[in-house]
């Protein structure tokens, strides 16, 4: 973001890292230096902070400093074969750098679209829940509570967070209906009981509870 609103100054960056690397590559043997190699390093890095776009300008810049070492070398005869494996392996690096970079950045975005969807859903899904007249909890394989609506807690009375306790302590399922559920996990059958519940202020209420199958994102059943 910050190479997109001060674009000049990452530009004078690059020009720069290709300047140091033609000193360098000058000082250690120009058109035969061993680090000529190295001018690739800035045609990544602009693919990295500006794409393909940044990638081919840096190619281009760090064609034009090479030409200029092999110039002040070689007033008469230029060694062209050199130059031109030189240039043709930046620009090869600028593109395929580009590229990917380009993709990346797609790919990001893609991401960042469906992360915001599925934030979106989420969101969604659990105001509806929240809005409930019924009171909805759902369970995991091994009987705990996994997430419950507004509804639930107002009718159970529950104080605090009751995530991760048993279903059958937090909604003092009759023994015959808790061990129905662990008997029909695997079948799938739903369940139903009506019995008497103790509120945590004391007060006591009728309940109807209907449990039916609930496949989990683990492969595993449990119950809503």
């Amino acid at each position: 973001r910050l190479a997109d609103r001060f674009a000049a100054t990452a530009d004078l960056h690059f020009v720069l890292d290709a300047v140091l690397i033609s000193a360098y590559v000058q000082a250690t043997g120009g058109v035969a230096s061993a680090f000529t190699p190295l001018y690739a390093l800035p045609v990544v890095a602009a693919a990295g902070v500006q794409y393909r776009r940044g990638s081919v300008r840096m190619a281009a810049i760090a064609s034009l400093c090479f030409l200029s070492i092999v110039g002040s070398q070689y007033w008469r005869v230029v060694a062209w074969a050199t130059v031109g494996i030189n240039v043709f392996a930046f620009f090869a690096v600028a593109f395929l750098a580009g590229q990917l970079a380009e993709n990346l950045r797609f790919a990001d975005v893609a991401v960042e679209a469906a992360s915001e969807k599925i934030a979106d859903l989420e969101a969604f899904n659990r105001n509806v829940i929240d809005h409930l007249a019924s009171g909805l909890t759902t369970m995991d394989a091994s009987g705990r509570v996994l997430t419950y609506n507004r509804a639930a807690a107002l009718i159970t009375g529950w104080r605090g967070d009751i995530t991760g306790r048993t279903v059958s302590e937090a909604l003092q399922l009759p023994e015959s209906f808790a061990t129905a559920l662990t008997a029909d996990r695997e079948t799938g059958r739903a369940e139903r009981a009506d019995y008497t519940y103790r509120r945590d202020d004391g007060r006591s209420i009728e309940l109807g509870v209907s449990a039916a199958p609930l496949p989990l994102s683990s492969g595993e059943r449990g119950f809503i």
